[in-house]
């Protein structure tokens, strides 16, 4: 039996191609490229009104500056004294990214009415934040915690003790674009 050479529109199949440029419907749009994750286990009682660096922080390298960063967090809180609240946002290295206007990503925890029976519980806190770094540099997201007045727990409850610690998780995602 003879073998024959298939061709298509005059496109030769058995000859070589080279293409250049952007193939359609090949992209990496919607797609997750990499995932990083940071786990912290030790807690933190702060009186800081101003943010501070909680110590859960993961560093990732977008492939492309059209990239996406899907930034998710949990961790615990106890609650603060004196009828104060607690406050939590994404860093970007140094930079705040500034969630308190309503996006998500930004967390507050208010504390009053809480009674004696309260006392040393912690409760979960999740973030969600999706940011466009438009960089191929590493970066480095963090979470920051600040009071409105008193003391603040993170990832503990106010006993203190090591038993009533959490495990923090912070995840950055790359989405392609």
């Amino acid at each position: 039996m003879a073998l024959s050479k298939i061709q298509a529109e005059s496109m030769n199949l058995a000859d070589t191609y080279a293409f250049s440029g952007t193939v359609s419907g090949a992209g990496v749009s919607g797609k997750v490229l990499q995932v990083k994750q940071g786990f912290l286990i030790t807690g933190i009682a702060f009186n800081d009104t101003s943010y501070r660096a909680t110590g859960l922080n993961v560093s990732i390298t977008p492939s492309s500056t059209s990239s996406k960063i899907l930034l998710t967090t949990s961790f615990g809180t106890g609650y603060g004294t004196s009828n104060q609240g607690t406050t939590y946002t994404f860093y970007k290295d140094s930079t705040n990214l500034d969630l308190s206007s309503g996006r998500t990503g930004f967390a507050h925890m208010g504390h009053s009415g809480i009674g004696a029976t309260a006392t040393y519980f912690m409760r979960q806190i999740s973030m969600t934040f999706l940011d466009s770094p438009s960089s191929t540099s590493a970066l480095t997201y963090a979470v920051y915690c600040k009071v409105d007045g008193g003391t603040g727990y993170w990832n503990m409850n106010q006993n203190g003790d090591a038993s009533s610690r959490a495990t923090a998780i912070i995840t950055a995602m790359e989405i392609g674009v």
